[in-house]
């Protein structure tokens, strides 16, 4: 729980140093764990972090696995339910590998889905793994939800996904990630 804590602030205090090289088009995702999401006040914790940092709400994330959401159901939904209304969205990550329920995009308060690799890398040579990730994006969107395509890789993947209109493409297409010191460089 510490280390969580930890990462959060860093992510933080590292968010105003990239904003003032970047510009306002940038936001922070955090991954985080059931157990940090369970832990006791998790959401007044959350929200004094982000109240001490300035951190403007849309510009922070938290993403949650699809296995997760498996483990939120009664009483736990209702802390996904108070995250969102303290302005902060919620992501599902790894969407389509888990338990694919499609009753997550409709019962829980997340804004966007991130589409998970396995999709995306045999797109060029598989049209299943094209129509997937592309009804994915489709249905999300249709359900108001921002969509993130991850694990692009290549040019090709790229223009294939450019196709979809996903909101966003992410991999190491783009990049491999990189440390503070290398985004300031």
């Amino acid at each position: 729980m510490p280390l969580g804590e930890w990462i959060i602030n860093k992510a933080f205090t590292d968010y105003f140093i990239l904003k003032e090289k970047y510009g306002d088009n940038i936001y922070i995702s955090i991954n985080i764990s059931t157990r940090q999401l369970l832990s006791t006040n998790f959401v007044n914790k959350i929200d004094a972090i982000v109240k001490k940092h300035n951190i403007p709400r849309n510009a922070f994330l938290l993403e949650i696995t699809e296995n997760l959401l498996f483990d939120l159901e009664g009483d736990n939904l209702e802390i996904l339910k108070e995250i969102k209304n303290i302005g902060i969205e919620l992501v599902i990550d790894d969407f389509g590998t888990g338990y694919s329920s499609l009753s997550y995009l409709k019962n829980f308060p997340v804004s966007r889905v991130k589409i998970d690799r396995s999709f995306i890398q045999d797109i060029t040579n598989d049209s299943k793994s094209f129509r997937l990730a592309e009804a994915i994006v489709y249905l999300a969107q249709k359900m108001d939800l921002k969509t993130i395509v991850e694990g692009v890789e290549t040019e090709e993947q790229y223009q294939i996904i450019k196709g979809t209109d996903a909101d966003h493409i992410q991999g190491f297409y783009f990049s491999k990630p990189k440390s503070i010191g290398e985004l300031l460089q």
